[in-house]
């Protein structure tokens, strides 16, 4: 199941405004996608190991993988259902492929 993980911090007005979108989400999501809220002070692994270095930010994961994440800007609840829920493979294919013949 995938997961998406909240990182806010107390001391970040934009994370305080951010609270009720992401309580509207969660509520909506019930049983879709597990929510963790982490404080990155609290929890630096996670914090660190996915190079998340601003609040708000959100990731989400599957299997233990990290399918996406986006750093310091606020989502609305269409935004974060996309964010959480959309393939991956959307983003992978506007990522332009290196063409081997132009290096010659």
């Amino acid at each position: 199941m995938r997961t998406i993980y909240f990182f806010t911090s107390p001391s970040c007005a934009a994370c305080e405004e951010w609270k009720p979108t992401i309580d509207d989400f969660i509520k909506r999501n019930l049983g879709k996608i597990i929510v963790i809220r982490c404080n990155p002070n609290l929890r630096e692994y996670t914090f660190g190991k996915w190079r998340v270095r601003y609040t708000p930010s959100a990731a989400v994961t599957e299997g233990g993988a990290l399918l996406r994440k986006a750093e310091g800007l606020l989502m609305s609840l269409d935004e974060l259902g996309s964010f959480a829920f959309d393939e991956v493979t959307a983003e992978r294919e506007e990522e332009p492929e290196e063409d081997e013949d132009e290096e010659e």
